[in-house]
């Protein structure tokens, strides 16, 4: 199937889902956020692991900045799997449409973060000018 959207909306939905994986949380006795792990997707070089901090050598930072870049994969089957589940192949996700009707199915792997996804992806695309996909604009796409 041929998609309505260039290959970087999809790509971008690739990272709005990456962006709210948050792992290994540190916080402080206030619950500011002090250190986390993430997942962030390189095109040419695949998944990586990436732990950032917001504590700099004198002071909390304003921004975190990154710490640790450890590879996971660069298969793609893996790497769809670890987006969308066990059993999604690459060829399921070709398009943006394809890989938005598996994200807004209740047994996708993190439904519980849709929202979030959304908005993140809305706000990457805003960044970038590139146009909010019809199929968002019944949530906050305008």
């Amino acid at each position: 199937m041929k998609s309505a959207y260039k290959q970087a909306v999809r790509n971008w939905l690739f990272c709005a889902i990456l962006s709210v994986i948050k792992e290994d949380i540190k916080k402080d006795d206030s619950g500011n956020i002090l250190s986390y792990t993430t997942y962030v997707l390189k095109l040419n070089d695949g998944l990586f692991k990436t732990r950032k901090t917001y504590i700099g050598k004198t002071k909390i930072l304003k921004n975190a900045k990154k710490v640790e870049d450890t590879p996971v994969t660069k298969n793609p089957k893996e790497f769809v799997e670890f987006l969308f589940g066990e059993g999604i192949k690459p060829e399921d996700v070709a398009t943006f449409e394809d890989s938005y009707r598996i994200m807004t199915d209740p047994n996708f792997r993190w439904g519980d973060r849709l929202e979030n996804i959304k908005d993140a992806l809305v706000d990457f695309l805003r960044r970038v000018k590139l146009p909010i996909p019809t199929e968002m604009k019944d949530t906050d796409g305008n």
